[in-house]
């Protein structure tokens, strides 16, 4: 069994700038999951930047899949459609446009994933976030809606509760500091073509920042968007986008049978920023969302939260580093090779 300190060491260890490099040297055979027996030969480095190539993302490679036509969809999207599930899910309300006068909904959603003599990369489990922002079904398809592009951004899980009231304007106090949440509300806006700001939070939030979508999600139809979002509370008559920044949370717990990162991520605050712009309309969303509901037949989380040991918090770093080599990782994805892994990547749920 690896240890906590081995785990931080392997972590930290891609930390270094020049590890980037590294992927240049990756074969693409080496990206499947290994079956029977964990890759212990493979160089630390190579296991965990490997991990990153599977994040969830809002430009996915193009897979072979069972329904071609979701083929360009984010992966999330294309889960549901093979009637997978997850273990969590949390969703809050945020104001709508000025011209509107139904709220939207962020959801997070948290699947864990185990399944006997099946490895991730050499871990026995593996737990996946993915981000989905609903709208009205009468905003898509209207002129306000075809024109608004939205920029995600997404922060590590941290270990603390909100202290504000259940509004979304108020849903990071205590979750991030005062002068953090200044920062990020000075985002920029989406450009009117082109990739999403760089979110630079400076030395004004003491935790890492999560990755930038590639390209703003424009709210647009399409075979994409889901006309409902199951095991959350967003209300019927929304319609549901993917795309936004989620990943493959490193790392997680390091034999079949044990649940304690499990038990610490399916409570963890998740920070979100989105900056929307539709025309001459222009918003900024931050919000900080903790599930809220465990989907019938998964295990309930038992640990207690915020954990009162600081030194078995596993705050996320894994999440940071996936973020920081995804633009690099995705270069390997390649067809086929999310066809030859999906089989062993059904989530184990209900089991203590």
């Amino acid at each position: 069994m690896r240890s906590h300190d081995a785990s931080k060491k392997q972590l930290s260890a891609l930390g270094n700038p020049s590890s980037g490099s590294l992927f240049h040297n990756f074969s693409t055979q080496s990206l499947n999951h290994r079956e029977n027996q964990k890759s212990n030969s493979m160089p630390t480095k190579t296991r965990f930047a490997l991990a990153a190539t599977f994040l969830l993302s809002g430009q996915p490679c193009a897979t072979a899949q069972r329904n071609e036509s979701l083929e360009d969809c984010p992966f999330p999207i294309r889960h549901l459609a093979e009637n997978r599930s997850w273990n969590t899910t949390g969703t809050i309300a945020i104001p709508p446009l000025d011209n509107g006068d139904e709220d939207w909904f962020v959801s997070t959603t948290l699947t864990d994933i185990r399944r006997t003599n099946v490895y991730f990369d050499g871990w026995p489990t593996a737990q996946d976030l993915a981000v989905f922002l609903s709208v009205p079904q009468s905003f898509v398809g209207t002129e306000t809606g075809n024109a608004t592009r939205v920029c995600g951004y997404t922060m590590p899980g941290q270990n603390a509760t909100s202290v504000g009231d259940a509004s979304s304007e108020d849903s990071c106090s205590g979750v991030l500091s005062e002068e953090c949440i200044e920062e990020a509300l000075k985002t920029p806006m989406p450009p009117s073509d082109g990739s999403c700001p760089e979110l630079d939070l400076g030395d004004k939030c003491d935790v890492s920042t999560g990755f930038r979508t590639s390209n703003p999600v424009q709210l647009n139809p399409s075979v994409c968007v889901l006309d409902n979002l199951p095991h959350t509370d967003v209300p019927n008559g929304y319609r549901s986008f993917a795309g936004f920044p989620g990943w493959r949370i490193m790392p997680p717990d390091e034999e079949e049978n044990e649940f304690d990162v499990y038990d610490l991520r399916v409570q963890q605050t998740v920070p979100m920023l989105f900056t929307v712009q539709s025309g001459s309309q222009q918003k900024v969303y931050l919000v900080c969302l903790a599930p809220n509901k465990v989907v019938d037949g998964s295990r309930e989380p038992q640990a207690e939260f915020p954990p009162s040991d600081a030194g078995v918090v596993w705050r996320g770093s894994g999440l940071a580093f996936a973020a920081t080599f995804m633009a690099a990782a995705m270069q390997f994805c390649q067809q086929g090779t999310y066809d030859r892994v999906r089989a062993a990547t059904k989530p184990l749920r209900g089991q203590p």
